[in-house]
């Protein structure tokens, strides 16, 4: 089943991959995921924090009680997702030694209101510690 299609009554006896981890002492990563059908990561963030739509195409939550706080997002998408490629020796976290992969927001999204996360615009992108991309 699609557990984005799955009923509330339903849903509670298949339970989201994020928070779930958390109790048993482990950690996620991204992969796919229901709440946002696009790869903007500051989506997938929203997402997983607030578990609605970050742009409000549908209406209401997927499995609530399977949020995470914005901290716990940030590491889903960075040195969780590095080490479940096999790369977190690599890559992941700003750590002496790792490639200097990250952006740089025009705020602290993970400080402020979760709501407006998705609403940080990106000032530049950096990988290997090059500017890739700038505003």
């Amino acid at each position: 089943s699609n557990p984005s299609t799955m009923t509330t009554e339903r849903h509670s006896s298949y339970p989201s991959p994020w928070a779930r981890p958390r109790a048993y002492g482990s950690s996620s990563s991204v992969s796919g995921w229901p709440v946002s059908e696009s790869p903007n990561t500051l989506e997938g963030l929203q997402g997983l924090v607030t578990r609605a739509d970050p742009l409000s195409r549908a209406a209401g939550t997927l499995w609530p009680e399977q949020a995470i706080s914005a901290e716990e997002a940030l590491e889903v998408f960075t040195i969780n997702a590095a080490t479940a490629m096999g790369l977190g020796a690599d890559t992941g976290s700003l750590t002496p030694g790792k490639s200097a992969d990250f952006v740089v927001l025009e705020r602290d999204a993970i400080g402020g209101p979760a709501e407006e996360i998705v609403h940080t615009e990106v000032v530049s992108t950096w990988f290997a510690g090059r500017a890739v991309h700038e505003r």
